[in-house]
């Protein structure tokens, strides 16, 4: 009795680290190592180093990931970067194979590719690559802004100890995704 009553007890321990096939929320705290925002206006070229009230270097901030699904084949993977103007969702439904991993395409401009080592995300307004450097840690490199007479900005940061559930994650997608991951087709 006493043995059941420990397994019983000791059971949900045992899988706290699996994944939940309905919802996952993580988050990776980033450091900014550099920055540069340069403008142009009325042929003069002006630099700085931050955005008034805006991150600098040495400053940290949260990408906030969430993963939900039905239990079917359907999912949707949020990145919230708010610090950055990042909010954006893959579903599953705008999923297609690309030469590594997925890439799931919004409109025009807007696109998001997903791997195990990286996450790119594309748009009208800039870019932000997320790239593992080593076993848990990535480098981000984020784009922002264009046009005269507005500053466009180049944030760089250190990304350290992504938690183990974005490979848990990754894995899962990767399962219902079976037959377009790293599966290319010229359309």
């Amino acid at each position: 009795m006493k043995k059941l009553l420990a397994l019983l007890l000791l059971s949900p321990l045992a899988f706290a680290q699996q994944p939940n096939s309905n919802m996952n929320n993580f988050t990776l705290s980033c450091k900014v190592t550099g920055q540069v925002l340069i403008k142009t206006e009325d042929g003069v070229s002006t630099t700085y180093s931050n955005y008034e009230d805006g991150l600098e270097v040495g400053d940290t901030f949260p990408i906030n990931f969430s993963y939900s699904s039905n239990g079917g084949d359907d999912y949707s993977f949020l990145v919230n970067l708010s610090k950055l103007s990042v909010f954006i969702t893959a579903l599953s439904r705008n999923a297609k194979g690309s030469i590594v991993g997925l890439e799931y395409v919004y409109g025009d401009s807007s696109t998001i590719n997903l791997s195990e080592d990286k996450l790119n995300i594309k748009n009208a307004f800039g870019e932000m690559h997320l790239k593992r450097y080593y076993k848990n840690d990535y480098e981000l490199m984020h784009t922002e802004g264009s046009g005269i007479g507005f500053a466009r900005r180049t944030l760089t940061a250190n990304c350290m100890n992504m938690p183990t559930t974005y490979g848990m994650v990754i894995n899962l997608i990767k399962r219902k995704e079976s037959e377009k991951w790293g599966n290319y087709i010229l359309e």
